[in-house]
């Protein structure tokens, strides 16, 4: 899951908010009315909050969208961008792609301290 963009995140809420007052998901157009977007934007930005699993949706049938509860709300998708031998942390160090990125290891070399071959590590980069 990536960051949501801004766009998005104000859709999920609409979303959030009209269930809520309503009990029913509002449709394409009612979302397009309201953020004043075309309808194939609108149909973007719900693929995506699907896709990064924010939303559910029942294809082929109208007013189906449900919010993914299972979906902490502080919930960060970190994407694994390589492999790294366990020995060599110095790789990704020059030029990390975002904030939070992850590593899956090669290599036993740093089973001592439980981070063994196969392992995913989170790295946080520092400013």
């Amino acid at each position: 899951m990536e960051t949501l963009t801004k766009k998005q995140k104000q859709i999920l809420d609409f979303i959030k908010k009209f269930i809520k007052q309503k009990g029913y998901s509002p449709s394409l157009e009612e979302t397009a009315q309201h953020f004043k977007l075309a309808i194939s934007t609108v149909h973007e930005h719900m693929e995506n909050l699907e896709k990064e699993g924010y939303i559910i949706k029942k294809h082929n049938s109208i007013r189906s969208i449900c919010i993914n509860k299972s979906m902490p709300e502080n919930f960060v998708n970190i994407p694994i961008i390589g492999t790294i031998m366990a020995f060599d942390p110095e790789k990704y160090k020059k030029n990390p792609p975002k904030t939070y990125f992850a590593l899956k290891v090669k290599g036993n070399e740093m089973s001592k301290d439980g981070i063994s071959n196969g392992a995913i590590v989170v790295v946080k980069r520092k400013n």
